[in-house]
């Protein structure tokens, strides 16, 4: 959606929105429309963000620490999946592993 539409979803004004866009809280995708700069475009994670950045406004919290907390969440997300593929890969490596012992044993029997 664009900056227009996210605003609305949001309930944040557009001034707000290109705002924490130029604070680094919202990151929105770059459309190939509009020329070299292209439009603005926003998914329904950036209004999840948005609506995470009115409740800490709420709360009392300054945008950096909004912003600390973001990036963290960010963070944590990415270290869960980078665990989740590694644990799937040393499992397949396990499973390879075992095969070879496998294997390995069978020919000690053949032999």
């Amino acid at each position: 959606m664009l900056i227009s539409e996210f605003a609305q979803a949001s309930g944040l004004s557009v001034d707000t929105v290109r705002f924490y866009v130029r604070q680094g809280l919202l990151s929105p995708k770059r459309s190939s429309k509009g020329g070299i700069r292209g439009y603005q475009e926003f998914g329904t994670r950036d209004v999840r963000i948005a609506a995470g950045i009115r409740i800490g406004r709420a709360l009392g919290l300054s945008l950096a620490d909004i912003k600390f907390w973001l990036f963290m969440e960010i963070r944590v997300l990415l270290y869960q999946q980078v665990d989740e593929r590694g644990q799937e890969r040393l499992s397949s490596f396990s499973d390879v592993v075992n095969e070879l012992k496998k294997s390995q044993i069978e020919r000690q029997f053949v032999l």
